[in-house]
């Protein structure tokens, strides 16, 4: 398997994300991780505001979990 490289989380406000480095993930191999955050107010939502994730990656507005199918290879930095 290809090693997919660590993407980035920046925390847009004074919210706690965790965690802020996603684990590495490898090509066409399953990927799952959960973001979580603590502060600011409830309910969460997890939504994209800048660069880009994997397009074979998608990210659930409501749970905070990145999932997916790793089919490429490559460095991602992005904002939730």
């Amino acid at each position: 398997h290809t090693k997919k490289n660590n993407r980035y989380i920046e925390n847009a406000n004074s919210n706690k994300w965790k965690p802020n480095i996603l684990p590495d993930g490898y090509v066409n191999a399953g990927y799952t991780s959960i973001l979580s955050v603590s502060g600011g107010t409830t309910p969460y939502k997890y939504t994209l505001i800048n660069g880009t994730m994997p397009n074979s990656l998608t990210l659930n507005s409501t749970t905070g979990a990145i999932s997916g199918n790793l089919t490429t290879a490559g460095n991602y930095t992005f904002c939730v």
